[in-house]
């Protein structure tokens, strides 16, 4: 490679490709690409899979779950249980098994939950519980 080839890309720059920023998704004769960060979660039904979108937008698709999931960056999405695969960007609440994405309550499958807690970033001091308990007061 000549100086000038060198000088005007260096190596150094990252290449961005289409596939780390969206999907293509076959409508009718066409396909449209969706943006990862606009899909909050997929819901598998047999063979076919539902996207729902940010837009309130759902997809079908014709493809199972676990065909699909290896198609998501698996640094923004997490199988949740057999039938979902949510975005971790997305997650609103998170109590006991359940995650709540938008409005939607989605249950955790315990073959799911250890790979699940692993990728979140989580802040929680133990709970120590003294005689006191029965007093209602607790050391925290």
């Amino acid at each position: 490679m000549n100086d000038f080839m060198q000088n005007q890309f260096p190596a150094q720059l990252p290449v961005l490709r289409h596939e780390r920023d969206g999907i293509f998704i076959r409508q009718n004769d066409y396909f449209r690409k969706y943006l990862y960060r606009d899909i909050l979660y997929v819901k598998a039904c047999g063979c076919y899979c539902d996207l729902y979108f940010r837009d309130k937008k759902r997809i079908t698709v014709a493809q199972p779950l676990g065909m699909l999931v290896q198609q998501l960056p698996g640094d923004l999405f997490v199988r949740l249980h057999h039938s979902y695969v949510i975005s971790l960007y997305d997650i609103g609440v998170w109590a006991g098994n359940s995650v709540r994405i938008g409005e939607e309550w989605i249950p955790i499958g315990y073959r799911y939950r250890a790979e699940f807690l692993s990728r979140l970033n989580i802040l929680s001091a133990p709970r120590k519980f003294s005689s006191s308990t029965e007093s209602g007061m607790e050391n925290i």
